[in-house]
């Protein structure tokens, strides 16, 4: 089938004929699916990941969507451009099928790793998916984990989206996968540095005005300190390297007065951990 023939069949075809067209979009070598975003097939796939489509429909679309993207910022940005975060976010948000769900985290972490697309990811509410979707997330596999963690951090390479991340709960989400993970596993270690590069922010790159959120140079402060705190009760519990090493690197940021002295910590339950932790979000808005 042609180019033209392709989008034509992924605009006015059935069922069968739209899925048959996706997948030859899969199947292209790179250089045919250059030609055919040119010509605009990234809107058509974006339809078939609508309401009303079946999951095989939306999954061979999706898939189509990011051969499209793999290896091409341009076609990243035009895959945004065209509205598919929206359509991912709904993905995340709806209690539908598991593996697209996973897909579509996926799908956010192939378009956030481009710079052009950091801000309207951040800006759609996938942050606060993500962050939500990991809080509770233990159904979703591993590697589906690991692709939201790598999103966030994606995300957290632009200064001016770290108050997203923070008012979000990232940090507290990210501190649940540290006591949840094996300490010396990629996840612990990919939170462990979300964690470390959100604490280490300069006070004047958490600060947000706007829906009601506004991180001051004191509020950055204190997360460092409860921060060093919690981390320090994962050094005592696990004993683990990774732990140890995190707290240094907060200690050194905080001082190392802040060390909290032995027998004036709350509760050592990671309820009472996370009970603690989440209040943190309450600290730092308003």
């Amino acid at each position: 089938m042609e180019g033209c023939g392709v989008i034509e069949a992924l605009v006015g075809g059935d069922r069968e004929a739209r899925v048959s067209a996706a997948r030859e979009v899969i199947e292209m070598a790179s250089r045919q699916r250059q030609k055919l975003a040119e010509k605009g097939v990234i809107a058509p796939l974006i339809l078939m990941m609508g309401r009303g489509e079946d999951e095989g429909v939306v999954g061979v679309a999706l898939y189509a969507l990011l051969s499209l993207a793999f290896g091409s910022e341009r076609n990243k940005v035009r895959i945004v451009k065209c509205g598919a975060v929206p359509v991912l976010c709904e993905m995340l948000g709806s209690s539908g099928s598991l593996t697209l769900m996973e897909q579509a985290v996926t799908g956010l972490m192939i378009l956030s790793s481009c710079s052009a697309n950091k801000a309207t990811i951040a800006a759609s509410g996938a942050v606060q998916l993500l962050a939500d979707i990991l809080g509770c997330g233990c159904y979703l596999s591993e590697q589906a984990k690991l692709d939201a963690i790598s999103t966030l951090h994606n995300l957290s390479t632009c200064p001016h989206l770290i108050p997203t991340l923070v008012s979000s709960g990232v940090v507290s989400v990210m501190v649940g996968v540290l006591f949840e993970s094996d300490k010396c596993s990629e996840m612990a270690e990919k939170a462990a540095e979300l964690v470390e590069k959100l604490v280490s922010s300069d006070g004047g790159a958490l600060q947000e005005r706007g829906g009601g959120a506004q991180i001051k140079a004191r509020s950055c402060s204190e997360l460092r300190k409860r921060i060093g705190r919690l981390v320090w009760w994962s050094t005592k519990l696990s004993g683990k390297t990774l732990a140890r090493d995190l707290m240094n690197l907060i200690r050194s940021a905080v001082g190392e007065s802040e060390r909290v002295p032995d027998g004036s910590d709350p509760d050592r339950t990671r309820g009472g951990l996370c009970c603690w932790i989440c209040g943190l979000g309450q600290d730092l808005s308003g």
